[in-house]
């Protein structure tokens, strides 16, 4: 067997086993073990001669960002990489269930966050100004990060 035909199986067991750690749970050790069959290929390529070295050297640096690319691309959509990368969630924004304007009397004392009382139901709210005492009727004047501001009516 020549060193080039050596050269060429060598490539394609490297690249067999880059694509095999895609599917196995190796923790890395099927692409390591890829790596280094394919640089026992560059150093084959090296010894038929210095040309066909640089040669393979190039050709494996010039499709390296390819096949980091692709290879990144597709994990996440084999079975291994559905268990292990964290799935896209989307979660709808709920409005807050006051408006501006709308007034309720206050449960707790707001130093200045509580709870207030608008129509039966307990909502977290936050004073604008201070401290107000339980009982007292309040009104909100803002919403701010998805929390209804309330002062004094």
């Amino acid at each position: 067997m020549s060193l080039i035909s050596l050269a060429i199986i060598l490539y394609v067991v490297g690249a067999l086993l880059l694509f095999a750690e895609l599917f196995l749970p190796t923790g890395g050790v099927l692409g390591v073990m890829g790596l280094l069959v394919i640089l026992a290929g560059l150093v084959c390529c090296f010894m038929v001669s210095r040309w066909a070295g640089v040669a393979a050297l190039v050709i494996l640096v010039a499709l390296s960002p390819f096949v980091a690319t692709w290879m990144i691309n597709f994990y996440p959509k084999t079975s291994i990489g559905r268990q292990m990368i964290l799935q896209d969630q989307t979660s709808v924004v709920q409005p807050p269930p006051v408006h501006i304007g709308q007034e309720g009397v206050t449960v707790s004392q707001l130093r200045p966050s509580g709870e207030v009382d608008f129509d039966n139901q307990r909502i977290e709210v936050v004073s604008e100004y201070g401290i107000i005492e339980p009982g007292t009727r309040v009104k909100v004047v803002a919403i701010t990060n998805d929390r209804p501001v309330v002062k004094i009516v």
